[in-house]
């Protein structure tokens, strides 16, 4: 391989590390006190309305600028690897960081939203995962509740699609995910979808973590981690939600 390729790739691997963990401190700062010493949230937060849990797009919210732009400067750099024929899964890496990026500052998409099952997204999110697909980590379902939920389906396939995918990487090859679907806790949430790993002291990468909490609260839905354990509690009806422009996944 070239040696400026070699030198890109040392270059953008060092500003993809950089981006996302100032993604990872700046998501930290926004949820403020509610963040555990692991930088995940306790296990029974309190709900919280759709309408407070995306901010409103401040233009002077520095936290929320950097990251915009953290995004955008990396578009060029992976274009360049893409044409330079680097190895495709490094590549893929670093889309993943951006497209991460992206995701941090979307906002919900209310006309999107309709009535959706919630196994179908989980397991439509799962065929997108190599390791899932592969059975290289096996996962069992357990469905409980054929009650429909009411989201957009492309951004809740792709919250599922980062909780499934970083359980499966703490889970590790060969190890076990269980994926219950069953009736709620709680009536304004009448559905819960419980994403548990099958390894001791294992738990979902933080960053994943957040990318997929904000993508499902801007959904309306209630998330929270407990040890090995993702909880997920959906709503059956409509969201309040401000109708603005929107970012597609």
């Amino acid at each position: 391989m070239p040696g400026w390729v070699i030198a890109c790739l040392i270059g953008i691997g060092g500003f993809g590390v950089g981006a996302a963990a100032a993604l990872a401190v700046l998501r930290e700062r926004r949820l403020g006190g509610d963040l555990d010493h692991d930088g995940l949230l306790p296990a029974e937060p309190q709900p919280t309305p759709v309408a407070e849990t995306e901010e409103e797009p401040d233009r002077g919210n520095g936290g929320h600028h950097l990251v915009s732009l953290l995004a955008n400067a990396l578009r060029p750099p992976l274009l360049r690897l893409r044409r330079a024929s680097c190895p495709p899964e490094l590549v893929e890496e670093f889309e993943h960081v951006a497209w991460q990026a992206r995701m941090l500052t979307s906002r919900p998409r209310p006309m999107q939203a309709q009535p959706s099952s919630p196994i179908a997204l989980l397991q439509e999110a799962a065929e997108q995962i190599e390791v899932l697909r592969l059975g290289k980590v096996t996962a069992s379902w357990t469905l409980r509740t054929r009650t429909p939920v009411y989201v957009d389906p492309e951004r809740a396939r792709a919250g599922f699609r980062e909780l499934l995918a970083a359980a499966s990487n703490a889970a590790g090859e060969g190890g076990r995910l269980s994926v219950r679907v069953h009736q709620g806790q709680d009536e304004a949430f009448p559905v819960r979808v419980e994403i548990e790993i099958m390894r001791k002291r294992a738990e979902p990468e933080s960053l994943a973590f957040l990318v997929a909490k904000h993508l499902l609260e801007s959904q309306g839905a209630r998330v929270a981690v407990d040890g090995r354990v993702v909880r997920v509690d959906l709503r059956c009806i409509a969201a309040h939600v401000d109708d603005e422009p929107h970012e597609s996944v």
